[in-house]
């Protein structure tokens, strides 16, 4: 087995990417791990769509419409958030980076994760650039996992939902290497 098919990351996923259905669809295959855990001294905040940076702003208007919000993370002095720990291979990383546009939107950090028997572990996770806005800061340890509950504006099914999604990667992919 090569080191981008050995699971050897921890990803700690918060927001949507808590959840084993929403992680498998990016992964598109059953991830490893799925452990709780918390992370310290950040707090849950999202952003509204109109404090989305371009490309990805258009491109999540057009999927989801203009009532989108996304969940990021923003350093504080107290705070904590409740996630879950998911373990990678290098391949399944690249593919979450990809679908969390990072480099448009969004950063890659390195974090201390306290697991659920208590054991501290480094995670990554992603989080907004500093000079973004953010909308509201909301509890941290008990959310919904998805802000978007009336879904997907142009589609009809998940099949269709994770095809159009894809496009919309893809998309965004080749936008970021014009820029």
């Amino acid at each position: 087995m090569t080191d981008t098919l050995k699971p050897n990351k921890y990803y700690f996923g918060y927001g949507a990417n808590r959840s084993k259905q929403r992680v498998t669809d990016i992964l598109k295959t059953e991830p490893m791990g799925g452990y709780g855990a918390i992370i310290e001294k950040y707090a849950l905040c999202y952003q509204i769509l109109e404090q989305i940076p371009e490309p990805p702003h258009n491109l999540l208007r057009k999927v989801w419409g203009n009532k989108f919000r996304g969940y990021t993370i923003k350093p504080i002095s107290k705070g904590l958030v409740a996630g879950v720990l998911w373990k990678l291979t290098e391949d399944q990383f690249q593919r979450f980076n990809e679908w969390e546009c990072i480099g448009s939107w969004k950063k890659i950090i390195s974090i201390p994760v306290i697991m659920f028997d208590g054991k501290l572990e480094q995670a990554y996770t992603e989080i907004v650039t500093n000079d973004q806005q953010i909308f509201e800061i909301v509890d941290g340890l008990y959310y919904e996992n998805n802000l978007n509950p009336q879904g997907i504006q142009t589609v009809v099914n998940d099949e269709y939902r994770i095809k159009a999604l894809q496009k919309v990667r893809a998309q965004l992919k080749k936008l970021e290497k014009i820029v």
